[in-house]
This record gives C-alpha cells, sequence and structure tokens, in this order.
C-alpha cells in the first residue's frame, strides 16, 4: 500500500496536470454529470417497474377473486 506522502504527491501531480490541461477537466465534469444523470435515470426507471409490478399483482388477484372465488392464495374453499 501506498504511504500518505506517495497518496499526496500522485493528488498534486493530477491537480497540476489538471490545471494545465482545461479540457480535461471539462470532460471530467461532463463525464460525472452523465454518470449522475444515468443514476437517476435508471433509479427512476427501477421506481416505475416496481410501482407497474405491484398494480399488475393486484390486477391479477381481483380477477382471481371474481373469476374464482375461493382459490387466491392456493386453497379452496369447502
Amino acid at each position: 500500500m501506498a504511504s500518505n506522502g506517495g497518496i499526496t504527491e500522485v493528488a498534486t501531480s493530477t491537480i497540476d496536470a489538471m490545471k494545465s490541461t482545461p479540457l480535461a477537466v471539462a470532460l471530467l465534469a461532463v463525464n460525472l454529470g452523465f454518470l449522475g444523470f444515468t443514476t437517476y435515470l435508471v433509479s427512476e426507471a427501477s421506481k416505475n417497474a416496481r410501482s407497474r409490478e405491484v398494480s399488475h399483482n393486484e390486477l391479477v388477484l381481483a380477477i382471481l377473486k371474481e373469476c374464482a372465488p375461493g382459490t387466491v392464495g392456493g386453497t379452496k374453499e369447502p
């Protein structure tokens, strides 16, 4: 493992390199923004899919109760 001195040197040299190439800093900012936006979209899509699944399950249960009363849950009433 690197010591704190090594990590500091790497961080300092990386920052110095970024100062001399502003295009790299802009590219880094755009990539981080894209990563955050993509994470948000995937999160919202997951919430939407879960909501749709719950609605679907409720609909199926309602249909089963209406079409085959007493058979919901795997047991049939006498």
